[in-house]
């Protein structure tokens, strides 16, 4: 569930629809998203299914969570700095919770102030150990940074990193910034 009460897959849909509204405006019902050619009814949004792919697949480019999804899938969910793989990430995550396990064991039939006792230490060690979900914590990284002149869309500008190395390349992105001005998509369009 999404923090508005909603699955998120209905929050990806609703703003899919508010992308390709923006990358495709209709001005009337009656025409063609995409080459403004008849359409036949107003219920329909493009004229043929050549046009709904055209669509789909500019969209696809434009669209943070497909192009998100694109990277992580063409860089096999594998850190581009460190190398931490989604497969070594599980595995740590479920040695860590073994050996928890192992340090702090269930207190079966105990009082409730040794269950208390037993929860606070387990989140204690759980704390001390994270290492995040098991399937992985792998963010989608701009080799430019945008502001530096970075492509916030090309895959040729994009790498999967782990959640560690990404905080530190832009700790160190940070530290040697100017300030500079803000840059919008449509600044890059228009370049």
């Amino acid at each position: 569930m999404a923090s508005n009460g909603f699955p998120n897959h209905w929050n990806r849909q609703s703003r899919l629809r508010k992308s390709m509204d923006t990358l495709f405006p209709q001005e009337h019902s009656d025409q063609c998203r995409v080459c403004k050619e008849p359409v036949v009814d107003g219920r329909w949004n493009y004229c043929s299914d050549r046009c709904r792919e055209v669509a789909q697949a500019v969209q696809k480019m434009f669209v943070w969570d497909e192009v998100r999804d694109q990277i992580l899938e063409r860089d096999e969910f594998t850190c581009q700095d460190c190398g931490l793989s989604k497969e070594m990430q599980w595995r740590a995550y479920h040695q860590v919770h073994e050996r928890i396990k192992e340090r702090c064991p269930h207190p079966s039939g105990g009082t409730e102030a040794e269950f208390d006792a037993w929860r606070d230490r387990r989140r204690e060690l759980e704390r001390r150990y994270d290492v995040g979900s098991p399937t992985g914590n792998f963010h989608v990284d701009h080799i430019t940074p945008i502001s530096d002149g970075g492509h916030p869309f090309d895959s040729s500008n994009l790498q999967t990193l782990c959640a560690e190395c990404h905080e530190a390349k832009t700790a160190v992105e940070n530290s040697n910034a100017e300030l500079q001005p803000d840059v919008t998509l449509a600044d890059y369009m228009e370049s």
